[in-house]
């Protein structure tokens, strides 16, 4: 960043995306989730049209749309919660998650995924943002962060979701495939497609930027891929 004129706008946004994930990952209640979560998407979209080229604005416009219509899917779901259990705290859900109609619990499941897993992380087919967005036209200093960090908050936040409040045993209840649970099966599929897409996108591609864009897109789709297991040892190792 030397030498840019806009150094002190960068680094506001960079310290307040740092931020914005912080308060992701130590949020206890929903409310607070989804404050944190919608900050660091505008953060991040701040930090991605940081050049203001047209090719930054065209991809920041693509990246903030995605990611926003994912939010808002995500926060019907949280509603959803809020409207059957009447509370954002995660603790209280988690506890009484068991009394959710079958359908209910299944709607909110597919709310998440799409918006934690589908936009944010970059599954495949939601996934076209991340090769325009980062990182070709994002500054090269945010390149690091924004693939090792920002789209691993959503995978955080689906194995908060999944595992955590609701939990594998919940899950197996919703229906299953095989030995594995309806939702887990789901998450392994699209993170098999995501995986293989990814790599024979990054194997056919000049770019380096875009090379490491796919390259993170595949390493994704294979962190999902195992999550989906939904095991002690596939937990972990994911």
């Amino acid at each position: 960043m030397k030498g840019n004129t806009h150094t002190n706008r960068y680094y506001f946004f960079l310290f307040l995306m740092t931020g914005s994930l912080l308060g992701v990952s130590t949020a206890s209640d929903f409310g607070n989730f989804y404050l944190f979560w919608e900050l660091m998407t505008w953060s991040s979209y701040f930090l991605v049209i940081h050049e203001q080229t047209t090719d930054a604005l065209k991809a920041g416009k693509k990246y903030f749309l995605m990611c926003v219509s994912g939010a808002y899917i995500m926060h019907f779901g949280i509603l959803l919660l809020h409207e059957n259990l009447g509370s954002f705290d995660m603790t209280v859900i988690a506890a009484g998650v068991n009394q959710l109609s079958e359908p209910i619990a299944l709607t909110a499941l597919a709310a998440f995924i799409t918006g934690l897993g589908g936009v944010k992380a970059g599954l495949f087919p939601l996934h076209s943002w991340l090769p325009d967005a980062h990182p070709p036209v994002a500054p090269s200093s945010i390149s690091a962060p924004m693939s090792a960090i920002l789209t691993k908050a959503g995978i955080y936040g689906l194995t908060k979701v999944l595992f955590v409040i609701f939990g594998t045993g919940t899950l197996m209840s919703y229906g299953k495939v095989g030995d594995f649970s309806l939702a887990g099966f789901t998450l392994s599929v699209l993170g098999g497609l995501t995986f293989i897409y990814g790599e024979v996108k990054a194997l056919r591609e000049s770019n380096l930027k875009r090379l490491l864009a796919f390259s993170t897109l595949a390493q994704v789709g294979e962190i999902v891929a195992v999550l989906g297991i939904g095991s002690y040892l596939s937990t972990a190792g994911a």
